[in-house]
């Protein structure tokens, strides 16, 4: 016969096992499709270290560039955060040691262009990670991804960077992201920078965009990823002038001409057409800086 005691331990054990039954389907049921636009949390920890947090900021959107919120880029380029800071510093060559300058810009370009991997956004809603959290993930994203964490990295140095979201081209639905470097107001300062840069990496043309603020003329540098593209003159002919040419600050801008959207660090944004143009060094050694 069952005593009234059994009765009551088999009771308390029923309602532990609806308790656990019922909170398991509650942690199912939050990563459902009805889970919150931004994610947060903890990494797990290793070997006793505390973990660290860390934040994917979810915007949805159709297309690259289409509705994405402008806060979005200006929260992801954390630059004051110290984890990005110490990135950036420890990518100073010695020779460029000091006070900001372009070569260190162009040193944390040189960097990304051998250490970045490309990997495209998980199905489902566009995200921008934040500069800090892609040292987390090892250097890995897409091309809004690659433009906060450079743009990020130079503003940390005393940089100034601004991003492009450029419209789609040959009938593909997404467009593309890609950073630009502020190089001064002065047409003479735009051929110093260029012609150290064709000098040094030994390219034929330095690409820039012009745009007109409060009166006053900006020049603003490409520092689209080149991705290491070779071309197949390359693999037929060992000619590497491809690579020359395409592999530097300044390469040639994707879907140059047409209507932008640029953001920049502050959360400003404006919609515009650029104009273009090119440094070139003339057979006769003149500089020249020529519009597209």
């Amino acid at each position: 016969m069952i005593s009234g005691f059994d009765i009551l331990k088999y009771l308390s054990i029923a309602v532990i096992l609806s308790l656990v039954v019922t909170g398991g389907f509650f942690m199912v049921s939050a990563g459902s499709d009805n889970a919150p636009d931004s994610i947060s949390g903890t990494k797990d920890s290793v070997s006793g270290y505390q973990s660290e947090p860390f934040e994917v900021i979810t915007v949805y959107t159709s297309s690259l560039a289409s509705d994405k919120s402008v806060i979005s880029y200006s929260e992801a380029m954390d630059y004051k955060n110290p984890a990005v800071q110490s990135f950036a510093y420890l990518r100073i060559s010695s020779g460029n040691a000091g006070e900001y300058s372009y070569n260190q810009a162009f040193d944390m370009w040189d960097y990304l262009q051998k250490n970045w991997v490309y990997a495209n956004d998980p199905k489902g809603p566009e995200y921008i990670s934040k500069a800090s959290d892609t040292i987390k993930a090892g250097l890995r994203g897409d091309c809004d991804d690659y433009s906060v964490f450079l743009s990020s990295l130079i503003l940390s140095l005393g940089g100034k960077c601004r991003i492009i979201e450029s419209p789609p081209v040959d009938g593909s639905n997404t467009g593309h992201a890609y950073p630009e470097l502020f190089i001064g107001t002065d047409k003479n300062q735009v051929v110093d920078i260029s012609r150290s840069i064709s000098a040094e990496y030994g390219c034929e043309k330095v690409y820039y965009s012009i745009s007109n603020n409060d009166q006053m003329t900006e020049y603003w540098l490409n520092l689209d990823w080149s991705g290491k593209n070779l071309s197949i003159d390359y693999y037929r002919y060992g000619d590497s002038s491809y690579i020359k040419n395409s592999n530097h600050p300044g390469r040639e801008y994707y879907n140059a001409n047409s209507e932008v959207t640029i953001y920049y660090p502050d959360g400003k944004s404006i919609k515009s057409t650029p104009q273009h143009g090119y440094y070139m060094q003339k057979m006769n050694g003149v500089d020249t800086l020529n519009a597209l």
